[in-house]
């Protein structure tokens, strides 16, 4: 049964639109901040804290208790900048802080 020609689209191309057209960052975007987030945020509120979603310009944050969530909330501009200069690629726009103390490490 022959049809119309489909053009083949790699499934590459497809997931790119597919990601522009839900607002979704790069994967490797949100990796190459979670890799990085120790020199960004610094150590210690790393170890409070993880990027954990990059969808619509907005990089949301989990933070593992309220006064860590301030010091990011305190910090947003210099994240925010250094976020920008590890993901040019990327248009992140703001950053939002959320406290998950479900996600709290153990030991801690």
């Amino acid at each position: 049964m022959m049809g119309k020609e489909r053009s083949v689209t790699s499934i590459a191309a497809s997931v790119e639109v597919l990601r522009r057209q839900f607002g979704l960052g790069r994967p490797d975007s949100l990796e190459a901040l979670t890799e990085q987030w120790a020199e960004l945020a610094g150590e210690q509120v790393a170890a409070r804290s993880r990027p954990a979603d990059l969808r619509q310009g907005t990089l949301t944050v989990d933070a593992y208790d309220p006064a860590t969530a301030e010091i990011l909330n305190w910090s947003k501009q210099r994240l925010l900048e250094g976020a920008r200069e590890r993901c040019p690629r990327e248009r992140i726009t703001d950053i939002t802080v959320r406290v998950r103390r479900a996600d709290r490490p153990s030991g801690r």
